[in-house]
Parts: structure tokens; C-alpha cells; sequence
């Protein structure tokens, strides 16, 4: 049966009592050796040994953690947030990431996945914690156990670092967001979304759906991956990342979209479907003036995210999209007294690839 009715989770009840608390830090203590405390831990996904290594993880001793209703105990009163990234999209998350601050009412919890290889290159991410005096968090992953993993030219093999973050991140529910969108308000009537009995929330991507190539049942919703509510406690306890791993063995060369198939085959009937205003699906070089009015100017999104493989900072991308989106690069800039795209001047090339000099094209705005 289809999981397409949004339900408020459960409030809070209480904290929990401080041997609860124990007894749970304990838990993830144990949780963390298991999937990568020591370097050289390995576990078993039933198609050879995937290696993990040491994890920067958020200091534990002193969460508060709370219980809901039904006994599940959770370890954070900000909405969790997790970004997965490489060097490549660092400047783009950059202002993803500020796009989530500057519009939040509710604290909000940032994780953000990158390869180990990366790790050094976040110069931005410290900033914007001084500056919003917010918790964003750095967790290395090694990407290279995905290296037999399809790529393609449009997307590299950091994309598979989503399939990691319930191993990763001891959150019992978090939204996961793409590094190539803007969000326009408080996520918290997103986090709301009921994940309790299908594990995994998003809004349809009908174009996803016509192109991908791997199997599902006829009746089944494809989800686009760039926006997700996902419950990682039901996800850790139902295999998650070993179910997707055995599903990208059994359908080798299907997979079109690489891990948002994989997502897709794995929670087969079994997702939340939500209001597409939580992701509002432009095409950079596609959308109209008036259809993006529709979906901006007159409120009628609260994520706006941008697909294919032109995007706003690209030649070809529409000038009211890539206006909007320049508009959010800028004031991050101002925010932290230097531009993220540091190699920019007035008359420099663009970095959107188009030939001209920046300030005849995305430097206008």
C-alpha cells in the first residue's frame, strides 16, 4: 500500500530520564566502533566488505535527549540537516546551506557528508557557524568503497554517500537536502512529516520516473532524492545500506540516476509523498518568466531546486533563475566579508563557462 497520507510526528514528551540517557550514549558508542570508530572496521553488505573510516562525529556527552510518545528516544532539539558534497559542489552547498540558515525560525542542525579526500578544503562551513552561531557538523566518508559503483558524467560516485547516512548519523529522523537548491523558509512543517511506518518522505519526479531504467511495480511513486525526510532509526533497522547495496548488484547498468534509483527500488511502495512545495523542480535553461513567478514570486514554494546539468551559475541557465540564485551567492559573501568564488573580478571570465567576462554575465546581477 502506497504511504501517502502526512501525519504530524508525535510531540515530544519528556527527557529522558539520565540512566535512559546513559544506557543510549552507550548505545551510539557501541554503534560507532561497529561502523567505523577504528580504521581499519570493516562489515559485511553481502556483496564483499565495505571499509569506513574514522568518523568526526558530534560530541555526545552533552545532548539532551528526549522521547516521544511511542518511546523512541532522539538526541537533538534542532531540525537535523544533511548535505552530502564534494570539493566540486563545496561553493554551491556553501550557499545552499545559507539559504537554509537565513530563512530558518526553528534551530537547525547542519550535517555535512564530504569525502575524506575534502576534508581540508571547507574553509566556509567554520565561518558560517561563527556567524550564525549554528551547529554545523563535518563527517568524512570514504566515497572510494562505491569506486565499482556506476558513475556517469553528470554524477560521480559522491552521490552514493546518501545511501551512508543513517550508518553515519545517530539522528532518529533528519531531512536530507541536494547542494544545488535554495530553500525559501522554515523547514520545520517538513520535519513534521510522519516517517513512522514508511521510512523515507519526498515529492514525485515524473521525469526521473519516465528515464529510469530499473524495475519497479506499476503503481509505485518515483521520488526525486534531492529533498528527503528519512527515518534513520527504521532505515538502520531495516538494513538500509545492505539492501541497497544487494539491489545495485542484482540490476547492474540500471540504475539511471545511480542512488535515487537504488532509494527508489529499495522503498518500493513504501514512501510518504509530500506537497510539491517542498521541492519545486526547475530546469534552469527551461522555466519561463511566468512560470517562475508562479512558483517564487507568488509563494508557492518553499524549496526551489534546480535539475539537469544546466544550473544557475551556468551559461544557458534563464536570467531570472540565475538572478535569484546570485542574489543568495552574493549575500553570503557579504555575510563572511569575502566571495565564495574568489577567482571572480569585474573582468575576469565568468565561472559559469560561457566565455564572457563576468561582469557582461552573472556579475550583472
Amino acid at each position: 500500500m502506497q504511504c501517502n497520507k502526512v501525519e504530524r510526528y508525535p510531540p515530544r514528551a519528556r527527557i529522558a530520564e539520565r540512566p535512559k540517557r546513559r544506557q543510549y550514549l552507550l548505545e551510539i558508542e557501541r554503534h560507532l566502533e561497529m561502523v567505523g570508530a577504528e580504521p581499519t572496521k570493516s562489515f559485511n553488505l553481502g556483496v564483499g566488505r565495505f571499509h569506513l573510516p574514522s568518523l568526526e562525529i558530534v560530541r555526545l556527552i552533552d545532548a539532551e535527549v528526549y522521547s516521544d510518545s511511542g518511546g523512541c528516544l532522539y538526541m537533538t532539539r534542532s531540525i537535523p540537516v544533511v548535505f552530502c558534497y564534494d570539493h566540486k559542489f563545496m561553493r554551491f552547498a556553501a550557499v545552499s546551506i545559507f539559504s537554509v540558515l537565513s530563512n530558518a525560525d526553528a534551530p537547525v542542525k547542519i550535517y555535512c557528508i564530504v569525502p575524506s579526500s575534502d576534508i581540508l578544503m571547507l574553509a566556509s562551513i567554520p565561518e558560517m557557524n561563527r556567524i550564525f552561531s549554528s551547529d554545523i557538523q563535518i563527517i568524512a566518508a570514504d566515497n572510494q568503497i562505491f569506486s565499482t559503483w556506476t558513475e556517469n558524467a553528470h554524477i560521480t560516485r559522491t552521490t552514493y554517500l546518501r545511501l551512508l547516512i543513517p550508518t553515519l548519523i545517530r539522528e532518529h529522523k533528519i531531512i536530507y537536502l541536494d547542494s544545488d537548491l535554495i530553500v525559501l523558509s522554515d523547514l520545520s512543517e517538513l520535519y513534521a512529516t510522519s516517517t513512522e511506518q514508511c521510512f523515507l518522505a519526498g515529492v514525485p519526479d515524473p521525469r526521473g520516473a519516465s528515464s529510469s531504467k530499473m524495475p519497479r511495480k506499476e503503481d509505485d511513486v518515483y521520488i526525486n532524492g534531492g529533498v528527503m525526510v528519512m527515518n534513520l532509526e527504521g532505515l538502520r533497522q531495516d538494513h538500509f545500506l545492505e539492501k541497497c547495496a544487494q539491489i545495485n548488484a542484482s540490476y547492474p547498468g540500471l540504475a539511471t540516476w545511480l542512488d535515487q534509483c537504488l532509494i527508489n527500488k529499495y522503498a518500493e511502495n513504501r514512501k510518504v509523498i509530500i506537497d510539491p512545495k517542498w521541492n519545486r523542480q526547475i530546469f534552469a535553461g527551461e522555466v519561463t518568466l511566468e512560470e517562475w513567478n508562479d512558483y517564487v514570486s507568488n509563494g508557492g514554494s518553499s524549496i526551489i531546486h534546480f535539475l539537469g546539468r544546466i544550473k544557475p551559475w551556468n551559461a544557458g541557465s534563464g536570467p531570472h533563475v540565475a538572478k535569484f540564485w546570485w542574489e543568495y551567492a552574493n549575500k553570503l559573501s557579504m555575510k563572511l566579508g569575502r566571495t565564495e568564488f574568489p577567482s571572480i573580478s569585474r573582468n575576469s571570465l565568468c565561472p559559469c563557462g560561457s566565455g564572457k567576462k563576468y561582469k557582461h554575465c552573472h556579475g550583472r546581477y
